[in-house]
Formats: structure tokens, sequence, C-alpha cells
């Protein structure tokens, strides 16, 4: 089943400790991460790590890799921004989401030009 971007928000904080299960986040912790949600996705699909056409439909395939970048990104305002750990579990997420995106089919009309 799709994740949607509040699901890959709230995992993000419990992989930074910020939330312990059964809670729901400050809102300070939530608009931060919230705010950093477009910036990772556009950084990843711009480096072509991995392309999410929509945030709300998150296959369950990329929603733990995602939610390690993301956290990755966050970080800093956690005060982690030193953590070894997250940083490789950022670089490994990275790697799983590329292999995911190579093996997807295109099916894009291949545009021909005549001479």
């Amino acid at each position: 089943m799709a994740k949607s971007k509040v699901d890959l928000i709230y995992q993000s904080l419990r992989n930074l400790g910020a939330l312990p299960m059964g809670q729901d986040p400050g809102d300070d912790e939530f608009e931060h991460v919230d705010g950093l949600v477009d910036p990772t996705l556009a950084s990843l699909r711009t480096r072509d790590v991995y392309f999410l056409p929509d945030v709300d439909s998150i296959p369950d395939e990329a929603f733990i890799p995602l939610s390690h970048c993301l956290t990755w990104s966050c970080a800093a305002g956690f005060g982690q921004q030193s953590d070894v750990n997250l940083y490789q579990l950022k670089e490994e997420a990275e790697k799983h989401l590329t292999i995911q995106q190579s093996e997807r089919p295109y099916f894009d009309i291949l545009q021909v030009q005549a001479y």
C-alpha cells in the first residue's frame, strides 16, 4: 500500500529519535521536516537517483530509503549533522533507490528525425 508525505515525515522523525511511537510531533518539528521534503526529492531527481511523481503515493519499496534520505536532510535541524550512521544510511538508501529507478521500464515514445 502506498504511503503519503505525512507518513514519510513521521518516519523521518522516528529515524531521528524525535518522535516516540504513538505520539504526534510538535508543530515546529513537523514544519521543519515538511519544509525539506520537496528539496530532498528535487535533489534526488536532479542527480538521477530517484524520481517520485507523486509525494502522496510513495511505493512501499521506496518508502524506507526515501525516509533515510529525508532524515539526513533534517539531521542538522536536530543537532545530528555529525552522525556518521545517518550519513551511511543515506548513502545506502541512494544506492538502493538508484537500482530501483534503473530497473523500471520506460515507456517513452522514441522520437525519430527523418532526413
